[in-house]
């Protein structure tokens, strides 16, 4: 009889409702805490950490337990859960997003593992003291992007940009650590950010009503306003402003422009993490790793609903156009599912 491994992977929302039980049919067991919208970042990586496990050779559900825990934007939650259950198991923990990997590093077990995946500063966020070399149980993979060329970016497809509402939810660590590096690549741009705090998803509709005076939204990895993000499309597309984001992931749902990694890969690297640890590889010998290869891409369709044209040089900085280009990856990715 082979030996069931044990994965807890911990994603800060998870995919539910027909998805969910898709998942439970294809991957084996796999446990879901907290009903929550989906999160297409998160989502993504998760998927292809799995295939890349599959790849590998490791069967969800037959050569590896995976039990999905989501904390759905609620960080009180996920602490409940890994209080009852990270001290009492001895397994690898995969936690993606910033939030629910600290809560999982302060409350899991002497003789586990953690492996945070999409994570923006893994440093500031205290799960690492030095990148190159990892100490204790902890490593894993960040999916930080500079601020000032995704900035350049954007201004360079909208020149009309002069203030930027950026939005945040100062409770993640990660997005604070971007809201600096955001004011300073601003700065040398000679771009004012006027910075919108959303301590809830809920709170996302009304932080963009207030704001009246901006030429653009931007949001960068944060998991609470990810949640919403199509309040935020709503608020740009009745201003007639356009929204950029960090997350490739999130083109689709409206965003002018996107400058980010891709989390597919993201997972999958993390999944390569994972694999060495069941080899037996120690911590120490598996340095962090950044995703950081950029994807910039266009959304064709709001540029016109926008009025927007560009030249030809600008479009060089394109790597891909949606719904162009995008067509093959979602082929894919319901192809994995199944």
């Amino acid at each position: 009889m082979k030996r069931i491994r044990k994965i807890a992977l911990s994603t800060s929302v998870c995919t539910l409702g027909l998805l969910g039980t898709l998942c439970a049919f294809v991957y084996g067991p796999v446990w879901y805490v907290v009903n929550v919208p989906t999160h297409p970042a998160i989502d993504e990586t998760r998927v292809g950490m799995i295939r890349e496990l599959k790849a590998q050779g490791l069967v969800p559900g037959k050569t590896v337990d995976i039990d999905i825990e989501s904390d759905g934007g609620n960080l009180i939650s996920v602490q409940k859960i890994e209080d009852s259950k990270a001290k009492k198991l001895n397994k690898i923990h995969v936690a993606i997003g910033t939030s629910i990997a600290q809560s999982v590093k302060k409350n899991m077990s002497p003789e586990s593992y953690l492996v945070f995946s999409s994570v923006t500063d893994p440093v500031g966020a205290g799960l690492i003291k030095h990148a190159e070399k990892p100490e204790g149980r902890v490593t894993g993979v960040s999916n930080a992007v500079p601020a000032y060329p995704q900035l350049k970016f954007f201004h360079t497809l909208y020149p009309k940009m002069k203030t930027i509402g950026f939005f945040y939810n100062p409770a993640e660590s990660n997005s604070v650590h971007v809201l600096h590096d955001v004011q300073s690549a601003a700065a040398k741009l000679g771009l004012e950010v006027v910075h919108g705090v959303v301590n809830t998803p809920k709170d996302l509709e009304a932080v963009a009503e207030k704001m009246s005076k901006v030429d653009a939204f931007f949001s960068s990895n944060d998991n609470t306003v990810a949640s919403e993000f199509g309040d935020l499309i709503r608020e740009g597309d009745k201003r007639k402003i356009p929204v950029f984001t960090s997350d490739t992931a999130l083109i689709k749902y409206g965003a002018l422009a996107a400058y980010g990694v891709n989390q597919h890969e993201v997972g999958r690297v993390t999944a390569l993490m994972v694999i060495r640890l069941l080899k037996g590889e120690s911590v120490a010998n598996i340095p962090m790793v950044t995703v950081s290869e950029p994807n910039r891409v266009l959304n064709d369709q709001k540029a016109k609903m926008l009025g927007l044209t560009f030249d030809p040089e600008t479009l060089k900085q394109v790597d891909k156009h949606w719904p162009e280009g995008w067509f093959t990856d979602f082929k894919n990715w319901i192809k994995n599912l199944f």
